[in-house]
């Protein structure tokens, strides 16, 4: 029996940026300049926008390594810039600052947090009990 109605979200409300292959360390840069792109596109109220901050390579180009830069100038470019939400991202091995400043980003505040109980400490990155 087929289903009548279609639950969830629809995919092509999607725009990812999900370059994983990362040649060499030579390329981080690259991959960093599609992680901004995505980042600067325009915010819809229809329109998800995933950004994968992960990637890697067998030419030295390790995950953590990726990892450690990305996430460093990911953490650098959202401190500076006011005017960017960081939607939807995903990454490998992030800091505890960095995904507190994420969730900043995105507008939820400490209010919100603790009323979901969410708290943010310099012990845990995240705790929910």
């Amino acid at each position: 029996m087929p289903c009548e109605k279609v639950r969830g979200i629809n995919r092509q409300n999607f725009i990812e940026q999900n370059d994983w292959n990362v040649p060499t360390i030579f390329h981080i840069e690259s991959k960093w300049a599609k992680v901004k792109n995505n980042l600067r596109k325009p915010k819809t109220s229809d329109t998800f926008y995933v950004n994968w901050l992960s990637g890697t390579s067998p030419w030295w180009a390790y995950p953590y390594i990726v990892a450690k830069t990305i996430n460093v100038k990911m953490g650098r470019y959202i401190h500076n810039f006011d005017e960017i939400t960081c939607r939807i991202i995903m990454m490998d091995f992030p800091g505890r600052d960095l995904i507190h400043n994420i969730i900043m980003k995105n507008g939820l505040d400490r209010s919100v947090c603790k009323s979901q109980q969410i708290f943010f400490d310099r012990k845990d990155i995240i705790h929910i009990p």
